[in-house]
């Protein structure tokens, strides 16, 4: 067994470099179980999962910084860029950016995976503007077609003013696990790269 003196001596041998990679080491494997865990919390969200863009664009790093290391845990940038990824972490109200309405679409303007179909209402010929009994706003297209066939208006659109997205945080919870795991994890590390340096 080895005394507090030897333990001591081991860790000065062992120096800030040897320190600073098992850091890395460590914060590395950390990244990687922070950026699974988040991908299994967005899996638990059926509607995101549809395309797997949200899922796929998660991604963790470490690296080495002026007093140390650091870990990464993000989502949504990238080359696919995926806009929607902030708001399902934080929740919030999301607006039109340009005209009256967002559009949201339902029924045939989805594909058997629940994905749009078309990347605007525009894209879609023939959709007429039709208000409610309720009050509610539809793009709308008639399915009946030929002579004798009767008007049929099928749903392809609702239209809204606002959304409220409500908070799904996946990142965070991902990264209070990994951050609580961690300490452990170090002392594991810097232990065994002791232990291997006094026997070699």
């Amino acid at each position: 067994m080895r005394t507090l003196a030897q333990f001591q001596r081991d860790l000065v041998e062992l120096g800030s470099g040897g320190l600073r990679r098992v850091l890395v080491r460590a914060l590395t494997a950390a990244a990687l179980s922070a950026e699974r865990e988040a991908k299994i919390r967005v899996g638990a969200f059926p509607r995101f999962t549809r395309s797997g863009r949200l899922r796929a664009s998660i991604g963790a790093s470490a690296t080495e910084i002026a007093n140390g290391a650091e870990l990464r845990l993000r989502a949504g940038g990238g080359t696919g860029q995926v806009r929607y990824a902030r708001i399902q972490e934080h929740g919030g109200t999301i607006v039109p950016r340009s005209g009256k309405f967002l559009a949201i679409p339902v029924g045939p303007a989805l594909t058997g995976a629940g994905v749009s179909r078309f990347a605007s209402p525009r894209d879609v010929p023939d959709l007429v503007l039709v208000q409610s009994r309720g009050g509610q706003w539809m793009l709308v297209k008639n399915t009946g077609s030929g002579r004798g066939k009767r008007e049929q208006m099928q749903v392809w659109y609702l239209l809204r003013r606002s959304v409220f997205i409500p908070s799904r945080p996946y990142l965070a919870p991902a990264m209070a696990e990994t951050r609580a795991a961690l300490p452990a994890q170090l002392r594991e590390r810097v232990a065994g790269a002791i232990l291997r340096g006094a026997r070699g």
